[in-house]
């Protein structure tokens, strides 16, 4: 499976919150090739974070998928990766305590070979629905956040909860928040 995306915050969630300059994102990419078809990729660096950011942002922290990916980036490029480039990049975009989670339990599931790192630890609460909203830096991003989890939009309901046009939509703004609180955001 190839998943493309135009930009990393797509997830309605995140918009604003998390800070990537990605005009150098995209200058940094590395060219690859298959079969002689050229394409880009992120530089190990960047691939690292945005893996974190879609396993413990976006998927919640569920999924052993994802984390196996990281460990097989960190495996293939561990000659490679920059970690203190990691970690300056991580704390500008204001997930540095995902990232130290995320390392952490690579670790701790798939014995990833990692550099020690006093930042790599768990983040108590990262698997309740709340789990966002703990794994960023900055205090006014995770209020964001929180009010995000509990009041998303109009259009994220109607997708969550796969609404027609002509469906009222003032139940799910009550039953959404409720869900959350009962642990069964969805």
């Amino acid at each position: 499976m190839v998943e493309l995306h135009w930009t990393l915050e797509q997830y309605e969630r995140l918009k604003g919150l998390i800070r990537i300059d990605e005009g150098p994102l995209w200058d940094r990419t590395i060219a690859y090739s298959i079969q002689q078809v050229p394409f880009r990729t992120l530089c190990p660096e960047d691939q690292l974070l945005t893996l974190s950011i879609h396993l413990g942002l976006v998927h919640r922290m569920e999924g052993e998928k994802w984390l196996s990916d990281i460990d097989r980036l960190v495996r293939t490029f561990q000659e490679r990766i920059d970690w203190p480039t990691v970690w300056a990049r991580a704390q500008r975009w204001g997930i540095s305590r995902l990232i130290g989670h995320i390392l952490w339990l690579s670790r701790r599931e798939f014995e990833t070979p990692l550099p020690s790192q006093p930042r790599m630890k768990p983040v108590a609460g990262s698997r309740t629905p709340l789990g966002p909203f703990l794994f960023l830096d900055r205090w006014p991003d995770r209020l964001t956040m929180l009010k995000r989890i509990f009041f998303p939009s109009g259009a994220w309901l109607f997708f969550r909860y796969r609404l027609r046009p002509n469906r009222p939509l003032w139940p799910y703004r009550l039953l959404h928040p409720l869900r959350v609180l009962c642990g069964r955001f969805l």
